[in-house]
């Protein structure tokens, strides 16, 4: 799917949530099933008949749903600013990248233990950087896009590599629960990039539109996704095969 079409789509997404339209509502107006519907809301499956029924039913025509996805388009990076302040208060930085990824404050309470009064606290820090904002449906919604990157060395970089990273790599890779591909591959820079451009196409046009926040399970759980490629160096390797050889003597 192109970056357009998914910004299309977000959008069409919007329009639903911001009518109180769920999927299974907009399902049977349509005059499709809800595994249909979601598929379509996607962007698998969708022809142009389908999206013109489904704004119909919204109503909203195809043009002001575009001229609504241009409108609303999103930063897709952090100023130095924003950057610095969110990687000196971690409460803050957690509290962002959850809002970010579909959470309300009062799920963000009962899940991570936060004080009501810091949290209400923190979601006014994040409304006067121009981090969130509050939707006419009271939901808060961030001011970025959801694949907002932040720079290379950067504040958040830094932050990352020191506090969290080690959180999202403490797992045990051979437990049920834990998906994973590892491999060793000899490839040149340019190879890496693109690898990593996929990882990018990867999350924009599955894990957003799969992990949309009327999808998500009762059963669902707060996941570490961590998408890597690097150069590994010879003695790297070479060090671990003589430590198993020196074991095994």
């Amino acid at each position: 799917m192109k970056m357009p079409v998914v910004r299309l789509l977000s959008q069409l997404n919007l329009e639903r949530r911001r009518r109180g339209v769920s999927n299974d509502a907009l399902a049977s107006a349509v005059g499709v099933s809800s595994p249909t519907m979601s598929r379509w809301l996607r962007g698998q499956g969708l022809t142009l008949a389908s999206l013109t029924d489904i704004c119909e039913v919204l109503d909203i025509d195809l043009a002001s749903l575009a001229k609504a996805a241009e409108e609303e388009e999103k930063p897709d990076a952090f100023t130095l600013r924003q950057e610095r302040i969110l990687a000196a208060d971690r409460t803050l930085s957690l509290v962002f990248f959850l809002i970010l990824n579909g959470a309300q404050p009062d799920e963000i309470a009962c899940d991570f233990s936060i004080a009501s009064e810091l949290l209400r606290a923190k979601v006014d820090d994040l409304l006067r950087l121009g981090l969130a904002s509050l939707s006419r449906s009271g939901r808060y919604v961030p001011m970025l896009q959801r694949t907002v990157r932040w720079r290379a060395g950067g504040p958040l970089a830094i932050a990352f590599d020191r506090t969290v990273k080690d959180i999202f790599l403490k797992s045990d890779f051979g437990s049920v629960d834990a998906h994973y591909v590892s491999q060793l591959v000899r490839m040149g820079e340019r190879a890496r990039r693109q690898l990593a451009a996929r990882f990018q196409q990867l999350y924009d046009e599955f894990l957003i539109e799969e992990c949309d926040g009327d999808e998500i399970d009762s059963a669902s759980e707060w996941s570490a996704v961590f998408m890597m490629t690097r150069p590994i160096a010879i003695g790297e390797m070479s060090d671990w095969v003589h430590g198993q050889n020196e074991q095994s003597n």
